[in-house]
């Protein structure tokens, strides 16, 4: 896999500077930094195809307002196996912005290196 995309990547953020960024790196390794615009984690997690009994992941820390989402704008993701199943069961998802998809996707080859390499996530909002 090429994590050379990876390396503080702002392909999903630039343009949106004074607006919410989403900061998702690995511990130890933080170099391979994604910035993106919270209003792409919004076109993805803000409807859920799923009943909010199986909530898991980020539609769980969104949708309740937890992790990264809560009070400290900060998580460790130690399962990063979660995350990257939560976000693949969007795969017939329809998104707002045309961009989402490519940002679903950037997030889960990053999930599935960390998971690969396993890596710790920490995910920040600013």
């Amino acid at each position: 896999m090429d994590i050379g995309r990876f390396k503080n990547n702002t392909e999903y953020y630039e343009g949106y500077e004074e607006e919410p960024e989403l900061i998702l790196t690995l511990k130890g390794l933080e170099s391979n930094t994604l910035h993106i615009w919270e209003g792409y984690f919004d076109d993805i997690f803000s409807d859920p195809q799923k009943s909010n009994d199986i909530w898991f992941g980020f539609t769980r820390d969104y949708q309740e307002c937890t992790g990264a989402w809560g009070d400290t704008a900060f998580a460790e993701i130690k399962c990063p196996k979660e995350y990257l199943e939560d976000i693949q069961s969007y795969e017939e998802h329809n998104f707002e912005y045309e961009e989402s998809e490519g940002v679903k996707e950037l997030i889960m080859q990053f999930l599935q290196f960390a998971v690969t390499n396993k890596y710790t996530v920490m995910m920040y909002i600013k």
